[in-house]
């Protein structure tokens, strides 16, 4: 009886363990995203993903959903092409690797937004828009309509803010909502995905590339 009881208490250890390492583990995390572009520019805004996982992840029929400081949803926008808002250039992202959604408004011409350089982010959802006022949330659906991340962040509340420069995510594995987890990219962060080669940099991230210091916990 003994024997049995210290078998179900294993058993039940075990069993918490996984839980804990499931809840632990994010494999899709919200890792960076601008707001407001420096002045005289034309960045777009974005919502950059990470992959913390050595598999592939199928993003049809995932969403990015944007919220203004009320709570009110601003766009919804599922990865797919039926609602005639999105395009589409990658719907998978790779293991340990970054996907890019960004808005459209920086180039109605051709209704879509290309970054300096001719670089293309993954997912043009058009009209994206994530409140200029610094207050709203950004929330990552997956295909059975679950939660997978979600940032809500308001700059009255601690939150950093300078125009020209992205939220930069520190840990996958803390709180989004925690003010201390993000930062603000520094000027070393001067991608080419923001400025065209040998022009004035004016805005500063790391777009679809690792930040400047590597994210704790992340392999």
């Amino acid at each position: 009886m003994k024997n049995l009881d210290k078998i179900i208490t294993n058993i039940l250890i075990l069993t918490w363990v996984g839980l804990s390492c499931s809840i632990l583990k994010a494999e899709v995390v919200i890792t960076e995203f601008f707001i407001l572009q420096a002045d005289n520019s034309h960045a777009p805004q974005y919502v950059e993903l990470y992959n913390n996982s050595n598999s592939p992840i199928d993003l049809t029929d995932w969403s990015i959903t944007t919220l203004d400081g009320n709570g009110d949803v601003i766009l919804e926008s599922p990865f797919n092409n039926s609602s005639g808002l999105v395009q589409i250039n990658n719907i998978e992202i790779d293991p340990f690797g970054y996907f890019l959604i960004s808005s459209s408004f920086c180039n109605y011409s051709t209704f879509g937004c290309y970054f300096y350089n001719e670089y293309q982010s993954d997912i043009d959802a058009f009209f994206l828009y994530l409140p200029l006022d610094g207050l709203g949330s950004i929330i990552l659906k997956d295909n059975t309509n679950n939660i997978i991340d979600s940032v809500t962040y308001n700059i009255s509340e601690g939150w950093p803010a300078s125009r020209g420069h992205s939220f930069r995510l520190h840990s996958p594995y803390l709180d989004n909502s925690l003010v201390e987890n993000w930062s603000l990219s520094p000027d070393t962060e001067n991608s080419l995905w923001l400025y065209e080669e040998n022009s004035e940099i004016r805005n500063f991230g790391s777009p679809r590339e690792e930040n400047s210091f590597r994210l704790n916990g992340v392999e």
